[in-house]
């Protein structure tokens, strides 16, 4: 296994953020040759909110798309995976409007915890809730399967019926 050098990794990055510091400047928002650590850091905040949602949009994506899964779960786990970048991108958006509000620096701090422990805390819940359901319908189907009463025994009863309204 070989290991990429730590110089080509840094290269990678000061080039991604060169082009999108000529690209701000081919915009208008900063000035040639200027430094802005805090449009910086919403740069890469944004960058890693982008990459942090790629994986939970693609599942939501092939969630939504198997009947299956839709069938025993419902719309559950469409949403906790679109709940990832909803909840990353309004963070992603807090954080120029608190800097914006002109807060002192203890009142920025409470309310950074605040909404990163509440965006985490809503994220924690949903997986916790989603791996629960899923749970008791995988339960459900490998041992309570076919017994009275049960979902897949009204489908297996629907299954057999079916025969007898294609005959004429």
């Amino acid at each position: 296994m070989t290991r990429t050098k730590p110089g080509k990794v840094t290269q990678l990055l000061d080039f991604f953020f060169d082009e999108v510091h000529s690209l701000f400047v081919h915009l208008g928002l900063r000035k040639h040759g200027g430094t802005n650590s805090a449009s910086d850091f919403y740069v890469l905040f944004l960058t890693l909110t982008a990459l942090l949602s790629i994986v939970p949009l693609v599942c939501f994506y092939t969630l939504s798309l198997d009947p299956h899964v839709v069938h025993w779960l419902g719309t559950e786990p469409q949403y906790v995976n679109l709940a990832v970048p909803v909840l990353l991108g309004s963070l992603a958006a807090s954080m120029p409007f608190l800097k914006h509000l002109h807060p002192s620096r203890e009142t920025v701090r409470v309310a950074v915890l605040i909404l990163f422990l509440g965006a985490s805390a809503a994220m924690i819940v949903s997986a916790v809730r989603l791996l629960h359901s899923s749970r008791a319908v995988s339960n459900q189907l490998v041992f309570h399967c076919g017994q009275g009463g049960s979902v897949s025994a009204l489908l297996e009863s629907e299954w057999r019926g079916l025969p007898h309204l294609l005959q004429p």
